[in-house]
């Protein structure tokens, strides 16, 4: 599962905090605390320790925009997805949060 935590004080000019949850018998286990990130975020078909590798964007707080690719290290996925991996993505995969889905984003006009 993933949440993208946004609001003034979980997001900086380089973007908000992206958490991937993993169900455990107490509720939720935080395998992953991605920091900078930008929506959108997918997940792409290639695997690395069991776990899918997630497709996130970065751009802001001196970083140029891009993808990046953040694997799962065997515990949990890099907190850093502008210093997770060497490779970016050529695409985004299946996009899971998109700015559209975003909760405080107000609905299109019905005009």
């Amino acid at each position: 599962m993933l949440a993208y935590a946004s609001g003034a004080m979980m997001c900086g000019t380089g973007g908000c905090d992206l958490l991937v949850l993993k169900p455990s018998q107490q509720g939720y286990t935080i395998v992953g605390d991605l920091s900078v990130v930008q929506l959108p975020v997918g997940v792409l078909a290639s695997k690395t320790n069991g776990w899918h590798d997630l497709a996130v964007s970065v751009s802001g707080g001196g970083e140029p925009s891009s993808i990046r690719r953040v694997p799962f290290g065997g515990t949990r996925y890099a907190s850093n997805p502008t210093t997770a991996g060497d490779t970016e993505p050529d695409t985004l995969g299946t996009v899971l949060l998109s700015p559209d889905t975003r909760p405080d984003k107000p609905a299109a006009s019905q005009d």
